[in-house]
């Protein structure tokens, strides 16, 4: 089941046809009263992230998975290239545990695939981030090219103040914080705050920080609109802000 509060995905593409007809729409009204839809009501985990192509990291697409857990070790999930009512359908997965997977026939195991690039390698940290913050085979920044950032799916950073007034993340370049390219070229900005790091209005944010350090304010993912007011996210930031709080 998707969160109201998560950020809306359109699909990239619309399939090719015509729409619906009156005929179709009438049909659907009807099949929705006497027709029980009891096989998808169960698919209530949803889980969004990029799919990589085959021995093509650079290749990468995003997929929202709609699944239904069988049992502790076995989901069930279709993929969506969206997460609205036009989303198209383009794939079918099973999700097994490790311990079902070191089960199978060898021949079979070569037919599965494993989750390592998108679930891994595809994070960047600030050096200064601490350890416990740290995922599971996250790459720490080491200073390398800022175009090279682009090529991480997320980045995970401390901040130094947070404002609860206006919901603005202040990043001042601190090893915890990150140089500001961190906080841009990913698609997704994973920010760790804790507990004291929280103030109420702006003057006590400002307080606390250096004037002359590098300031990045960030209060919501990167969103633009043209002359005609069509949203754009992701053009001048991250598409996707998370805010973890730490006590």
């Amino acid at each position: 089941m998707r969160n109201p509060a998560t950020p809306r995905r359109e699909p990239p593409v619309t399939p090719a046809g015509d729409g619906r007809s009156p005929w179709r729409a009438a049909l659907e009204a009807g099949a929705a009263l006497i027709q029980d839809t009891a096989p998808l009501k169960d698919f209530d985990i949803y889980v969004a992230g990029l799919h990589c192509g085959h021995l093509e990291p650079d290749m990468q697409m995003e997929a929202h998975h709609f699944c239904r857990q069988v049992n502790q070790d076995f989901l069930q999930c279709v993929i969506f290239d969206g997460n609205t009512k036009d989303a198209n359908l383009i794939g079918i997965e099973y999700i097994i545990s490790e311990r079902l997977f070191d089960g199978l026939p060898a021949d079979e195991q070569e037919l599965w695939h494993p989750h390592n690039y998108e679930i891994l390698s595809g994070q960047l940290v600030a050096p200064g981030l601490p350890g416990g913050w740290r995922p599971d085979g996250a790459t720490e920044d080491d200073g390398r090219a800022a175009v090279d950032l682009a090529a991480f799916a997320a980045t995970v950073t401390g901040v130094a103040v947070a404002i609860a007034e206006t919901g603005t993340l202040v990043l001042d370049g601190s090893p915890r914080s990150g140089r500001r390219a961190l906080s841009l070229l990913p698609d997704c900005l994973v920010c760790v705050v804790t507990a004291d790091q929280v103030v109420g209005s702006v003057p006590e944010g400002l307080a606390r920080l250096d004037p002359l350090r590098p300031l990045t304010m960030v209060s919501g993912p990167s969103a633009t609109s043209d002359i005609e007011l069509s949203r754009v996210e992701g053009v001048h930031g991250p598409r996707t802000l998370l805010v973890v709080l730490a006590g």
